[in-house]
């Protein structure tokens, strides 16, 4: 067992698919507005940047903030930039197989809120 398993508790299966369907609507609407301010932008240049930001250097998109979730590293850290890409181009993978392997392969947890 793991000091970050002692720290916090995990957030559940569809604590994180809430979240990541709150930031699905958020980067739609976000591509919206890009489109009528008439900025060219890839949504998967857009997904990539916004989930490797928010979850790599903030620890937390806005689905996680708004349900009280983060992301940390094993041991208790903001993952950083570049794990937040990773994991962000890993979460095809997790999405095909419905286990969050991204989480495993770059040593990130999706926890609730504060420490225990």
């Amino acid at each position: 067992m793991q000091l970050i398993d002692v720290m916090y508790e995990r957030a559940s299966f569809w604590e994180r698919g809430m979240a990541f369907v709150i930031d699905l609507l958020f980067l739609k609407a976000l591509m919206i507005a890009f489109q009528i301010a008439k900025v060219k932008l890839s949504p998967w240049a857009l997904f990539l940047i916004y989930f490797a930001a928010f979850d790599g250097i903030a620890g937390a998109t806005l689905g996680k903030w708004a349900l009280g979730l983060k992301v940390v590293s094993d041991d208790a850290k903001v993952a950083g930039f570049f794990v937040g890409l990773l994991r962000c181009v890993l979460l095809v993978v997790s999405f095909f197989l419905l286990r969050p392997v991204h989480d495993n392969l770059t040593g990130t947890r999706v926890v609730k809120g504060e420490a225990l």
